[in-house]
């Protein structure tokens, strides 16, 4: 049974349906890399760290994803084909907006795969961590402090890496666990 009144298309005139068709026809303006899917168990791979689901710590909807040192990736995840341009068109994307934690950690970062290679050790570019960098990669830094409580971070993925290609990620604990929830892409700037 459809929750739409049943009289609504024909109390709608043809422009307004054409209207309606449009905008469902529209692309989306973010995309969701995570957000409760417990496929990303089955897309991080690779690490000597642990990827876990948990229920109890998390920021929106059922779940976080939970990494134990030092980290969970896949250069290449199915279907992740996500384009980063300073200028977006539909379809591709500028930012990325995501919330993380790591109370009795060191530090917590993202890594960035571009068209299934993972940035220069030497080059911070792809790269993000808040805290204490205690890996032997270069990466950009958003907070000095460690997040101990759920934080959200914005980057300029354009801005720091220019025109590539998304097509997998490693979410790293440095010292201590970590909480990730929410990674998003975006076209325009997010609020936090």
């Amino acid at each position: 049974v459809s929750l739409m009144p049943e009289s609504l298309g024909i109390s709608l005139k043809p422009e307004e349906v054409a209207n309606i068709i449009a905008w469902l026809q529209q692309p989306p303006t973010s995309q969701m890399l995570f957000e409760d899917n417990p496929k990303i168990l089955e897309w991080l791979t690779e690490g000597k760290g642990n990827a876990t689901l948990d229920n109890i710590e998390k920021i929106s909807g059922l779940t976080s994803l939970k990494i134990t040192p030092p980290q969970r990736y896949s250069n290449k995840i199915p279907n992740w084909s996500f384009k980063i341009r300073e200028n977006p068109k539909p379809g591709e994307f500028r930012y990325l907006r995501l919330a993380w934690k790591a109370p009795n950690a060191k530090g917590v970062m993202l890594e960035i795969a571009n068209n299934g290679k993972w940035p220069d050790p030497n080059s911070a570019n792809g790269r993000y961590f808040s805290g204490e960098n205690t890996s032997d990669w270069q990466a950009k830094q958003l907070k000095q402090l460690i997040p101990k409580e759920w934080t959200i971070e914005i980057a300029d993925l354009w801005k720091d890496c220019g025109n590539i290609t998304i097509t997998g990620i490693a979410p790293t604990a440095l010292g201590g666990p970590a909480w990730f929830d929410q990674i998003e892409l975006y076209r325009t700037k997010p609020n936090k």
